[in-house]
């Protein structure tokens, strides 16, 4: 499983699927819109939990971390990394998640679709 989580796909997919299921809430039924702000929420926390098993305690550098060109004649990149402080950060977001779409299950009456896409690009 090492080999996997550093395959460095995990902290791009965990930036951007929040986004992505965020926009699929602006039309996806009303009946099926908490459902998936549910399961959204727990693939990103269950995608992010074993960035804790495999990170290496003592490490001085980043882990997992990508760097990819993006506009090269200006210098800029790509960059993502975490290291013992934000990797705490990055699962205590990820755990909040779907705690946070179980306690407004029925909490939100109006307006569910803009509060769930919202909630869900809040975290990316």
């Amino acid at each position: 499983m090492s080999s996997f989580y550093s395959s460095h796909w995990v902290l791009t997919f965990l930036v951007f699927f929040p986004a992505v299921a965020g926009l699929l809430c602006l039309f996806l039924p009303k009946e099926r819109l908490r459902g998936w702000a549910f399961l959204a929420a727990m693939i990103e926390f269950l995608v992010s939990l074993p960035l804790f098993w495999t990170f290496e305690i003592g490490w001085v550098d980043w882990q997992n971390y990508v760097s990819v060109p993006w506009i090269p004649d200006w210098g800029i990149s790509y960059a993502l990394g975490v290291d013992g402080i934000s990797l705490l950060l990055v699962l205590l977001t990820t755990f909040l998640l779907p705690i946070s779409v179980l306690v407004s299950w029925d909490q939100i009456k109006e307006k569910e679709r803009a509060y769930y896409a919202m909630l869900l690009v809040l975290v990316t």
